[in-house]
């Protein structure tokens, strides 16, 4: 019973300093001593919409278990971790968007595994051009961060010439909220 009293008081803690630091400025990180190791994969792709002319640029993120922090709760073990997209050009951020997950898994063996994972994407929108897109991975419960820098052309797809959106493979498919 005693093994249970120090996670609990730990979880306590960090959920205090947690709301804490949400409530004082919202963030977490120091951005500027996020490493470069990837703790995850990214893959860009861009789709034009006809109906409203614009171009969606689409960030498709894979985490594994093994890269994440679980804390050990009453019913599971969950990770929490936030994903940014940031849209660079010239050193100026053009577009941003990010989001943030709970992750529950229900053992121990979930949580070091290299075979689980997440998949999940995120969408903004990009006016065609050369861009650098930074990806950043922060594990809130280790407070650590991972980016990753990825050069992306958006082209002009509102031409009268016969245009082709990227090309995307999937091992699954499913219907998502962005559409």
């Amino acid at each position: 019973m005693s093994k249970g009293i120090p996670g609990a008081v730990r979880l306590l803690f960090i959920l205090l300093v947690f709301l804490f630091s949400y409530s004082a400025a919202q963030v977490i990180i120091d951005l500027d001593k996020v490493s470069q190791k990837p703790g995850f994969y990214v893959d860009l792709a861009s789709y034009y919409d006809p109906a409203t002319k614009e171009t969606r640029l689409e960030v498709y993120y894979k985490i594994h278990n093994h890269q994440l922090s679980f804390l050990k709760t009453e019913d599971d073990y969950l990770a929490s971790y936030e994903v940014r997209v940031l849209l660079m050009k010239k050193g100026r951020q053009i577009a941003g968007t990010s989001r943030e997950e709970n992750y529950p898994v229900s053992s121990y063996a979930r949580t070091i595994s290299p075979d689980d994972y997440i998949i999940n994407q995120l969408s903004l929108e990009a006016d065609p051009g050369k861009y650098e897109a930074q990806v950043t991975l922060i594990d809130k419960n280790a407070q650590k961060g991972y980016t990753l820098k990825l050069p992306i052309t958006v082209r002009e797809y509102g031409s009268e010439e016969l245009a082709l959106s990227d090309i995307e493979f999937a091992e699954e498919v499913s219907d998502t909220l962005a559409g």
